[in-house]
Parts: structure tokens; sequence; C-alpha cells
């Protein structure tokens, strides 16, 4: 996968470079037309026109005054090329086919929903399993945390039920109705994610917590940065929710970035929470900010918390750990320690005992 995105990326920088050097001839030959019909037009004008040597000097100063206007609109040529490439590196995202099929005629998701079912689910990449024969019963508001080495499955299995891809074999329902059979656009509407690696536009803060969802108004961005513990840092900005944030956040720091993301998450109000990893990154301080902003967002939510630091998810109602593409144990934090099995052993590592 690693060596597919490097080649498209490697494409995409060749074209830019190549239309680059396709134009940069025609703009040398076009200052070298112009220089030259200028010194012409100049040596006939003195030689033949009478034209005096102050106004011959006026002639030169006014030509010296064309560079720079000429240089700005070779630059501005270059960046028309370069964008023309991006342009036509995103729609071809934008118009690639789905990777999940969609049947013709969809379900609604349902309303009243009480468990999500993963039913023999297996899923293989490249042919290899990655996940094997899982079975598992979420039940409506509980909060359930992923623990593993990387590879074992976590992230996998979250992405199935966002329908980033679907199973190998087996089945994700919500009662007793497949995801499949689920509008995909209504489904990915009813679950809100939180990652370790938050995108966020170059646009107001305003706009960016309004991305959970453009349908609703902005009268409820505010309160959801409270809720998210965002409204503190928020109100010391320059214009408040009107700051902007720079390219992917630049101006934020990685906690108030994922602050902004978790009130993204509020004013979407979806009934289904993912957090993958959403602490990582950051540092202890930053961490408990966050955490507090996390604790109310899963209030009253089905939450799926993937985390590699066990302290994130001593709160859950249930800790499922991952091993290899499979369920090796599962319990509450206390019941796995007692246990003495995988979960204890992480526990250990992390405790430095």
């Amino acid at each position: 996968r690693f060596t597919g995105h490097m080649n498209e990326y490697l494409e995409t920088a060749r074209k830019i470079v190549t239309r680059e050097q396709a134009v940069s001839p025609y703009n040398e030959f076009m200052v070298s037309f112009l220089v030259a019909g200028f010194a012409y037009y100049s040596i006939n004008a003195v030689l033949y026109d009478g034209v005096d040597g102050a106004r011959f000097l006026g002639f030169l100063f006014a030509a010296g005054l064309l560079q720079q206007p000429i240089k700005k609109l070779q630059d501005a040529n270059i960046k028309i090329q370069q964008s023309i490439v991006v342009t036509e590196r995103v729609f071809s995202i934008i118009d690639s086919p789905s990777q999940v099929p969609q049947i013709a005629n969809p379900l609604p998701f349902p309303k009243d929903w009480k468990q999500i079912v993963f039913r023999d689910v297996s899923f293989a990449y490249a042919g290899e399993l990655t996940l094997k024969n899982v079975n598992l019963t979420v039940n409506r508001g509980e909060v359930l945390a992923l623990v593993g080495e990387s590879g074992s499955g976590k992230s996998t299995l979250v992405n199935l039920l966002e329908r980033f891809y679907d199973p190998t074999s087996g089945d994700i329902l919500i009662d007793d109705v497949p995801i499949r059979s689920i509008q995909l656009q209504e489904l990915r509407h009813n679950i809100a994610l939180v990652t370790q690696d938050v995108f966020l536009f170059r646009d107001t803060i305003e706009r960016n917590i309004q991305a959970g969802d453009f349908t609703k108004t902005t009268e409820g961005v505010e309160p959801a940065a409270k809720m998210a513990n965002a409204h503190s840092f928020i109100s010391r900005t320059p214009k408040g929710f009107q700051s902007q944030v720079g390219e992917r956040g630049g101006f934020l720091s990685g906690g108030e970035k994922q602050r902004v993301s978790i009130a993204r998450a509020m004013f979407k109000d979806a009934p289904i929470l993912i957090l993958d990893e959403a602490t990582s990154a950051l540092d202890s301080v930053s961490e408990m900010e966050v955490q507090k902003g996390l604790q109310t967002l899963m209030e009253g939510r089905t939450a799926f918390v993937i985390a590699h630091r066990l302290s994130t998810v001593f709160s859950a109602n249930r800790i499922l750990v991952m091993k290899k593409g499979e369920i090796v144990e599962q319990g509450s934090h206390q019941s796995l320690i007692d246990h003495k099995g995988e979960y204890f052993r992480f526990f250990q590592l992390q405790a430095g005992v």
C-alpha cells in the first residue's frame, strides 16, 4: 500500500516538473523575442527616425520596468500549471469508484436500535487474514475499549463498522439489519470519529467544528466547544471562533487541535463514537485536558476506544484484548488484571513492573 501511494506521489510530482519544463522554454523565447524586438525598434528609431538620445534612454528605462511584471507572469504561469496537475489529482480521487458496493434499494438506519453485532467476521488484506472469525455484541450506550499490539486488528474492526471496507466473510449488523443494506451516507452520518491525526481545514475554528455536520446551523458550535473543554482556549484567541486555524491546524497546539476535533464530534451528535488513538500523540498535560472532553463526549453514546495507553481505558464498561486478528480476552480492567493474561502483561509493561 505504501509503495502504491509513493508511486502516485511521484507521478504527480513528475507531471508538475514536466509542465514546468515545457513552459519554461516558451517563456524564455517570449522574453528574448520582446528584447530583440525592442532593440530592433530602438536602433531603427535612432538611425532613421531622428529619435534623440534622451528619448532613447527613456525607452531603455521603460524596458527595464517591464522585466519585473514579465517575471511575475512567468511565476504565475508555473503556479497555474502546478494547480492544474493538483486539481486533476483531486478530481481523480473524487471520481474514483467506491471500494464498497451499495445495493439498489438501501434501508434506513434503524432508529431505536439496541446493539451492534459482529457475526463471524473475517477480513483479509493482500491475501493475509487480519481479522479471524470475530464474534462480538456491543450494547447501545456501552463503552468498549480495544487494546493490543500494533497490527492486532483493532483499527480494522472499526474500519469495517464504518464500511471503509467490507468483511471478507461474516456480517456486521445493527440489531438485525446488515450494515451492507444501510445507505452508506446514512450509516456514516450516525458515526463520529476522533483520531490521533486530526485534520483541520484552513478556515475558522467555527467552520472546523461545524464540519461535523454542515446541515446544522452554527448555533450549536459554542455549546459543543464548551462540552469538549475547548471554549477556554478559543476565547483567548484574537477573534474567538472566527480565528483562522491555518493549514492542517498549524496555528494550534496538538491538544488544542484534538479538542476542536472532539467539539466537531460533539456538534455532530452521532450515537456511535470511534476514538482511534485520540490521545497517543499528546503530552501528559494536554492529555488530561483532552480526556475531560472525551469523557463528556462518551456519555450516552456507544463508544469504541482504541488505545495503547491503558490509562485511557480503565473506565470502559468492557475491554477487549486483540492478538493476531482475534479476541483473546475480554472483561473489566480489574477482572483482566486478576486473570493475569495478555492484558496483565500490557499493564506490567506500561507500569514498568
